[in-house]
């Protein structure tokens, strides 16, 4: 009886309503039991999406008054990237020794409108060297679609073979955030 459930949060990016712990009041748990809690939490506008890690702890009255606590037990939380992009009808013929154009669409498939968006392309190594590291595409609405293309060199010292490329996409949010995708 008189039940207690406690989420704690040890990083500084992430709080639970406006500190970095917050307890819900259970009354009776019957042995079995299962209840269902709902926890306001936060991610900071520095923290990255991934995975992060809270406390809990449960404090309760036993049948003969005494108190008693549970073992600190971890509850895992996934903060996922507020916003996703895909990158589709990408076409490239680099050559050996040549500059050529890298194009494709990139397609805002989140839940918001990602303004000032810019598609940038990340240094692939010493073989292949970007002209341009990033190229404005607008703001893009949820299933809005943008053309992006690339100058892109081929140094005299890569081999050839297909390559990957990690794009990313830097955009505000709508709370005029900045902020970048996961690699793409």
């Amino acid at each position: 009886s008189d039940s207690t459930l406690t989420l704690s949060s040890s990083s500084p990016d992430v709080t639970l309503g406006s500190s970095q712990s917050s307890t819900r009041f259970v009354d009776t748990w019957k042995p079995g039991a299962n209840r269902t809690f709902e926890f306001e939490t936060t991610l900071g506008d520095s923290a990255a999406a991934g995975n992060y890690s809270l406390g809990a702890q449960i404090d309760f009255e036993k049948p003969d008054g005494t108190t008693g606590s549970t073992p600190s037990l971890t509850v895992p939380l996934r903060a996922l990237p507020e916003m996703t992009f895909d990158v589709s009808n990408v076409d490239s013929s680099l050559r050996v020794g040549e500059t050529q154009t890298l194009t494709g669409t990139v397609t805002n498939t989140g839940p918001i409108t990602a303004d000032a968006a810019v598609v940038r392309f990340a240094d692939p190594g010493p073989t292949v060297t970007p002209i341009e590291t990033s190229v404005a595409v607008g703001s893009l609405a949820p299933g809005e679609s943008s053309d992006f293309s690339f100058e892109v060199e081929g140094t005299t010292a890569a081999s050839e073979g297909p390559r990957q490329f990690d794009l990313s996409v830097a955009y505000r949010d709508q709370d005029d955030r900045q902020r970048e995708s996961d690699a793409i």
